[in-house]
C-alpha cells in the first residue's frame, strides 16, 4: 500500500513539473502570414492579403491594378524581446506603373497570430536572395543596381541589417560587393528516385538554400496510400505532390502543408517536392511511406484549374511566311485531321523555307499547359532585358514547369513576370498574335491558336528571339520533358531525331482539351516547329490519338525535304 502511495505521489509530482515547465511559444504559420493586413507605401491604410495576394484596380474603372504579393521567403526569430518568434517577410508590389517595389515587413507574434508592425522599402526591382533573424536583428541579402547602372541592371550584392525600434525598422549597416553569378548550364535539377514497395518507408534528410526545391520521384499504384511528412524549423519546408503522367496536382505548395496522407488515383510516377520558404539555409527531414491499396481506389481528382468553354476567334496570319494548306505538307495528315471533328487547329512552320502549312490555324483554344512555353520565353526575355543571367530561383521553377509540367511552379512564375499581360506584351514585341490571356491568376484559362504557338517556336528555332544562351536553355528544357509526357508531336520520330516539346491536357465541360507543340530537328530533313491544338475530345487518349494521327504523316513527308 505504501509503495502504491509513493508511486502516486511521484506521478503527481511529475505532472506538476510538466505543467510548470515553460512551453515553447507558438510560431506564426504561413497561412496567417498570407492572410494579414500589411502597411505598405502602395496602399493607404494597408493591404489586406488573401492567400498571399492583394489585387485591386488602381482607380475606379482603371485597367491598371495595384498588386501586393507576399514572396515565398521569410525568416523567424524574436524581434521585440518577448521571446516569441516573430517574422520578417518580403512584399512585392506594383501600383500600375513600371516600378516593382520590394519591401521588408516586420511581423509581430500575437500568440501565433500575425501582427504586421511596419514596412520599409528595399528598392525598385531589387532581387531579394535571403532573409535571416539573429540577435534581434534582420539580415537582408539582395541584388540591386549600381549607382550609374540602368534601373534593371543588377550588378551589386547588398547586405543590410535592420532592427525594430519604436515601431519602425531602422537600418543599422549596409555592405556591398560585386555580383557573383553562375551560368544557367551550371544549375542542376535532378530529382532523386525513391524505390518504395507497399508497406515500406524511408527517412530522407537534406538542406535547402533560400528558394530551393528538393525533388523526389516515387512510383505508386491506384489505391495505395502515400504518407508524407516534412520537419523543419518553423515549418518553413512545405510539400508538393503531383502525378507525372496525368499532370494532376494533388498537394499544392500554396497549401503550405507539412504533412499529408493521400490515396493515389492511378499507377504512375509521382513527383514529391520539398519547397523552402526560409530566408536562410534550411535543414529538413522527409518521412515517406507507402501503404497497400484499400478495397477500392479513389477516383482521379479534378485539376485546380477549371477552364471555360471554347470561344474560338479568327486572327490575321503573320507576315513574312508563305502560307500553304496542310494538305501540301501531307495529304494523309489533312485527311485524318478532317475526320476528327469537332475542333482542332494545325500549324507547321519551316523557317528554312519561309513556309507555314496551316489549317484552322487561327482557331483559339484553351492553352492548358502549353502556355508554360510562353511563360518560359517571357521569363528568359525579362532576364535578357535586365542584362542578367537567369537566377537560380527562376531556374528552380523553370525546370519542373517545363520538364514535369509542374503547376505550382507555373503559378509562381506567372505572378513574378506580371501575369498574362506580360506574356501578351512579349508576344507582341516579337510580332506574334493569337494569344488571349486570362487577366488573373488562372493561366490555364488563356486561349491561343496553333499559328501563334508554331510561329513563336519557329522564331526560337530560327534564332530570331532571345539570345544564344537563352535559346539554348529553352531547347534544353523542352528536350528534357519526362518520358511520361513525350507524346503528341513526337509521333513518327526516328532514333536520331531531336524533339523539344510541351504538351497540355485538361477535361472541360465540352470534352478534353489536348494540345501538343514542339520543335522537330530530324536526323534527315528540315527542322520545323509544329503545333496541334484540339478541343472537345471524347477522352484524353482520343485527343492524343488525334494529335499523333496528324503529326506522324507530317513528320514522314518532311523527312525527305532538305
Amino acid at each position: 500500500m505504501a509503495a502504491a502511495v509513493a508511486i502516486i505521489v511521484v506521478a503527481s509530482a511529475a505532472a506538476v513539473l510538466l505543467l510548470l515547465r515553460p512551453q515553447a511559444p507558438a510560431g506564426i504559420a504561413w497561412p496567417a502570414l498570407a492572410n494579414a493586413t500589411y502597411p505598405t507605401s502602395l496602399v493607404r491604410g494597408g493591404a489586406t492579403l488573401r492567400d498571399g495576394l492583394y489585387d485591386v484596380p488602381a482607380a475606379p474603372g482603371s485597367a491598371s491594378r495595384t498588386i501586393v504579393r507576399l514572396a515565398d521567403v521569410a525568416a523567424f526569430g524574436d524581434l521585440d524581446g518577448d521571446t516569441r518568434p516573430d517574422a520578417a517577410v518580403i512584399l512585392v508590389g506594383s501600383g500600375g506603373g513600371t516600378g516593382t517595389f520590394v519591401e521588408l515587413s516586420a511581423v509581430g507574434n500575437q500568440n501565433g497570430a500575425a501582427r504586421p508592425i511596419t514596412t520599409t522599402l528595399l528598392g525598385d526591382r531589387v532581387l531579394v536572395r535571403g532573409v535571416g533573424i539573429a540577435g534581434g536583428r534582420i539580415e537582408v541579402r539582395m541584388r540591386a543596381r549600381g549607382a550609374t547602372d540602368p534601373l534593371s541592371l543588377r550588378t551589386r550584392e547588398i547586405t543590410r541589417h535592420y532592427a525594430l525600434a519604436n515601431g519602425a525598422l531602422v537600418l543599422l549597416d549596409e555592405a556591398e560587393s560585386d555580383v557573383d553569378t553562375a551560368p544557367a548550364d551550371a544549375f542542376q535539377y535532378r530529382p532523386q528516385r525513391i524505390d518504395l514497395a507497399a508497406g515500406a518507408s524511408r527517412d530522407l534528410a537534406g538542406s535547402l538554400a533560400p528558394g530551393q526545391i528538393a525533388a523526389y520521384v516515387v512510383h505508386g499504384r491506384a489505391g495505395e496510400r502515400l504518407d508524407l511528412s516534412v520537419r523543419s524549423d518553423f515549418d518553413n519546408a512545405v510539400l508538393s505532390l503531383a502525378g507525372l503522367a496525368d499532370g494532376n496536382t494533388i498537394v499544392s505548395r500554396r497549401e503550405y502543408a507539412v504533412q499529408r496522407s493521400v490515396t493515389l488515383p492511378s499507377e504512375q510516377d509521382y513527383a514529391v517536392k520539398i519547397v523552402s520558404l526560409a530566408g536562410q539555409q534550411l535543414p529538413f527531414t522527409l518521412q515517406i511511406a507507402l501503404r497497400a491499396a484499400a478495397a477500392s481506389p479513389s477516383p482521379l481528382p479534378p485539376s485546380a484549374l477549371p477552364l471555360p468553354s471554347r470561344t474560338p476567334a479568327a486572327l490575321p496570319p503573320p507576315s513574312g511566311l508563305v502560307e500553304r494548306g496542310l494538305g501540301q505538307a501531307s495529304g494523309e495528315a489533312q485527311a485524318f485531321a478532317r475526320s476528327r471533328a469537332p475542333t482542332w487547329g494545325v500549324a507547321v512552320v519551316v523557317p528554312s523555307q519561309g513556309v507555314v502549312y496551316a489549317e484552322n490555324a487561327d482557331t483559339q483554344v484553351p492553352t492548358a499547359s502549353v502556355v508554360k512555353v510562353l511563360v518560359m520565353l517571357t521569363v528568359l526575355e525579362q532576364a535578357r532585358q535586365d542584362h542578367r543571367p537567369v537566377s537560380e530561383a527562376e531556374l528552380a521553377l523553370l525546370w519542373p514547369m517545363i520538364t514535369e509540367s509542374d503547376n505550382d511552379a507555373t503559378s509562381e512564375l506567372w505572378e513574378d513576370i506580371g501575369r498574362g499581360q506580360a506574356v501578351s506584351a512579349y508576344l507582341r514585341s516579337v510580332g506574334v498574335s493569337g494569344f488571349t490571356p486570362d487577366p488573373g491568376t488562372s493561366w490555364g484559362v488563356s486561349f491561343v491558336s496553333a499559328r501563334a504557338m508554331a510561329t513563336v517556336l519557329a522564331k526560337l528555332l530560327g534564332g530570331e528571339i532571345l539570345d544564344a544562351a537563352s535559346r539554348a536553355l529553352a531547347l534544353q528544357l523542352m528536350d528534357a520533358v519526362v518520358p511520361e509526357q513525350r507524346w503528341g508531336v513526337t509521333a513518327g520520330a526516328t532514333g536520331g531525331d531531336q524533339i523539344a516539346l510541351k504538351n497540355g491536357w485538361y477535361p472541360g465541360e465540352e470534352g478534353w482539351r489536348v494540345d501538343s507543340v514542339g520543335i522537330v530537328r530530324p536526323q534527315a530533313g528540315v527542322p520545323y516547329a509544329i503545333a496541334v491544338m484540339t478541343d472537345g475530345r471524347s477522352s484524353w487518349r482520343e485527343g492524343i490519338d488525334t494529335i499523333e494521327g496528324i503529326a506522324a504523316p507530317i513528320k514522314t513527308s518532311l523527312r525527305g525535304i532538305g
